[in-house]
């Protein structure tokens, strides 16, 4: 994530740049929402499973937010895209 991050603060797009900010404020929520797995009380169990759902949401969130960089960055190179959605598919195929 943060080495794409680099890549698109390169480029000169203003949607670009919307979505680096998008990535960033995520990612630092992220961080801040681990914090909260260490809180203790009462109802710890149940804070910790909204959080750990909420974290899993905003992983969600960034992968998708990283899948639209790559197309903005890769001028929506279809074969770039294809091997980073289904890595499986884009192997050679050899026969021996």
């Amino acid at each position: 994530g943060k080495y794409l991050l680099e890549l698109a603060k390169s480029e000169e797009s203003e949607e670009l740049f919307k979505l680096t900010a998008e990535v960033e404020k995520e990612l630092r929520e992220l961080e801040e929402e681990k914090t909260l797995l260490d809180v203790n009380t009462k109802f710890e169990e149940e804070l910790r499973e909204v959080v750990k759902r909420d974290m899993f949401c905003k992983r969600e969130k960034l992968r998708v937010l990283s899948y639209v960089m790559i197309e903005k960055m890769s001028k929506g190179n279809d074969i770039l895209i294809s091997m980073i959605r289904n890595p499986d598919s884009a192997r050679p195929h050899t026969y021996i």
